[in-house]
Order: C-alpha cells, then sequence, then structure tokens
C-alpha cells in the first residue's frame, strides 16, 4: 500500500494509528455519553432509544456503533415481562359461562335489517341518499341489496381495514 502511495512505510503505519487513536477517543467520548442517558433513563433505554438521544445532541454515529459500545461496556436495558393474562381453568367460578358455545345463529330478525327498516320508515329519505359502510357481511348480503336497490339509495363502502371514514356520519 505504501509504494502504491508512494510514500514509506514508517509514514503509512503511523497515519494508520493516529487514525486508530481518533476512533479509540471518539469511542470514548460516545461510551460518556451512552452511560449518561443510560442512566439518567433507569437502564431502560437500549440501543435505539440511546442513538436517537444522541442524534438530539447532534452526534454523529451508527445504532449499531452504539449497540457494539453497550455490548462492551455490559450495559443491558432492563426489559420487563408481559402481563399474562389468568386461564379460566384456574378458577372456573370466576368466569360466566359460556351460552353460545359457537352456535352465533340467529332466532330473530337480523336486527341490522330491523334497524334499517325503521330508519326507513321514520325519516322517509330523500333522492341520491348513499348508504356508507364498512365491509361488514350484513351489509353485503342480497336481502339488503335488494331493499337498497328499492328505495333508490346508492351503497359506498370503506377500503379493506379502513374504518376511519365510518367516523365522519
Amino acid at each position: 500500500m505504501a509504494k502504491v502511495l508512494n510514500i514509506t512505510r514508517d509514514s503509512y503505519y503511523k497515519w494508520i494509528k493516529r487514525k486508530q487513536i481518533k476512533r479509540k477517543q471518539e469511542n470514548e467520548f460516545l461510551l460518556s455519553r451512552i452511560r449518561y442517558i443510560f442512566n439518567l433513563h433507569k437502564k431502560r433505554y437500549g440501543s435505539s432509544r440511546i442513538y436517537a438521544e444522541l442524534l438530539k445532541e447532534n452526534t454523529v454515529c451508527s445504532r449499531r456503533r452504539v449497540a457494539k459500545l453497550m455490548k462492551s461496556a455490559n450495559l443491558v436495558s432492563i426489559r420487563y415481562k408481559r402481563h399474562k393474562y389468568p386461564k379460566n381453568s384456574d378458577k372456573p367460578d370466576k368466569y360466566p359461562p359460556n351460552l353460545l358455545n359457537q352456535n352465533f345463529t340467529l332466532k330473530t330478525e337480523n336486527t341490522v335489517m330491523k334497524a334499517f327498516n325503521e330508519a326507513i320508515t321514520k325519516r322517509k329519505p330523500k333522492e341520491n341518499l348513499i348508504f356508507h359502510s364498512d365491509r361488514g357481511i350484513q351489509y353485503h348480503t342480497e336481502t339488503f341489496r335488494n331493499i337498497l336497490k328499492a328505495f333508490n339509495i346508492t351503497q359506498s363502502t370503506s377500503g379493506k381495514g379502513n374504518c376511519y371514514d365510518n367516523a365522519v356520519a
């Protein structure tokens, strides 16, 4: 490498050593900032959060470098266990019995149809009415669509996984 750069070997190795010393000093500074942030947040911050804090301070480094320095200094964030919900088998008296047993058939008229018919008869909608709903199966049955056609109502449906436009009404 020294030949390619047209310099002496000694100069090349001094340059490399100087570069390593500078990196070591930067790492020491970074590690002091990492330790400070780590302890400031009660040892709950991992490398990602500490990296974000360093960026707020305009300290330039990578998240991987923060992670490596934390690992070398044995700084491990505290992880909390998620709450475990009790099983029904623990105390059978505590929970009400399952009366449906996966039997979801309706014995009375569909409540959506009933509510819709009641609204139509009470409110007597004007022309060009738009009925907007989510993708619930009750709004897409043939019976419901026939009722909409009978009253000349246009049907509109939300996009998949988009319930926010229903809240506007």
